[in-house]
């Protein structure tokens, strides 16, 4: 034990009392001797802003309510609204057998097969047609539940 404080006595007995108190103040209060300017400071208050300007962004992101989604193709409108009247396969296989009958007929392509539904004149037009494509059965199922929802 001696040996190894000796090294150490002998190091302190060198040094000037008050400068070995000066240098163990400027190690325990981090005072390298250097100027520190304010780059420190401007760091953390940058820091600071730049993480409430991401949480006001978050905040804003999550209140704002969710808006769905238009239907802008229309296979999927088609989908949509043939689910919602309840048609079968079958009749939505008809109504664009219709509208093929239509676009053929009178050379004005419609947008949708809904059209169909929407407008029975456009209907009666494309039934007065003698096409075996055409399964008159099905349209006139169709026809009936297309009135009663719109009835209901």
């Amino acid at each position: 034990m001696r040996t190894l404080m000796s090294p150490i006595l002998s190091i302190l007995a060198e040094q000037d009392p008050a400068e070995y108190l000066k240098s163990l103040s400027s190690g325990v209060s981090g005072d390298t001797g250097q100027p520190t300017g304010g780059s420190h400071l401007l760091a953390f208050i940058i820091l600071i802003i730049g993480v409430v300007l991401i949480l006001l962004w978050w905040n804003a992101r999550q209140s704002s309510p969710k808006k769905a989604k238009p239907v802008n193709h229309s296979r999927k409108l088609l989908r949509q609204i043939s689910r919602e009247m309840g048609l079968a396969g079958d009749e939505v296989k008809q109504l664009k057998v219709l509208a093929d009958i239509h676009e053929q007929s009178t050379g004005q392509p419609l947008q949708n097969p809904l059209t169909l539904l929407i407008c029975p004149s456009i209907l009666t037009k494309s039934l007065e047609t003698d096409d075996v494509k055409i399964d008159r059965a099905v349209v006139a199922r169709m026809a009936r539940r297309v009135m009663a929802k719109a009835k209901a």
